[in-house]
């Protein structure tokens, strides 16, 4: 197979977050293995009360087997197994909505004051990411384009009060055009 074709149909962005993922997975692997270590204790000791209980039971009728002791003990565990990990699967999965949701508000903040055009200095966000650190840049070369902008704009004024310039006038008149963003024509 070609593995430039193979490469096409690979997701382009990559949902990973090292910070928090990294230690939910040494969360989980301890969590399982002190889970496997008490499991294989209870059953351990349940097991040879079962075994020890029936060894001279051989020929006694009406008693339950000894298949269906362990049977049931060994239920009893796997239920006990299944519950916690579905217990973890809950927590684990309320952390990563938190954090995620912590790192949506803080970007949505700073979105709703750039919709509404208040390039101010940024409040300390409470959640660093990567997302966050992106929008503060962006937030930033904004806030100097605007300086610009405005430093364009006391020029025009001032230019326009002495109409015996009309090519200075032209002139900052450009350079004000040059800093806007480029115009998308449909």
């Amino acid at each position: 197979m070609n593995p430039a074709a193979t490469r096409d149909h690979r997701r382009k962005i990559h949902y990973i977050d090292h910070a928090l993922q990294k230690w939910l997975l040494i969360a989980l692997v301890i969590l399982e293995m002190l889970i496997l270590c008490a499991a294989g204790a209870v059953l351990y000791f349940d097991l040879n009360a079962i075994v020890d209980a029936n060894l001279y039971r051989v020929h006694l009728q009406g008693q339950p087997t000894m298949f269906a002791a362990l049977l049931k003990e060994s239920l009893q565990i796997l239920a006990a197994l299944v519950g916690i990990n579905l217990i973890a699967l809950l927590l684990a999965d309320r952390i990563w909505v938190n954090y995620v949701n912590g790192i949506l508000a803080g970007l949505s903040r700073l979105l709703l004051r750039s919709r509404d055009l208040d390039f101010g200095p940024d409040d300390d966000q409470a959640r660093r990411h990567r997302v966050i650190e992106r929008a503060l840049a962006w937030r930033q070369t904004e806030r100097e384009r605007n300086r610009e902008i405005r430093r364009h704009c006391a020029e025009l004024e001032r230019l326009a009060a002495d109409p015996v310039h009309p090519a200075a006038f032209r002139a900052a008149l450009l350079t004000l055009r040059a800093s806007l963003p480029a115009r998308k024509d449909p």
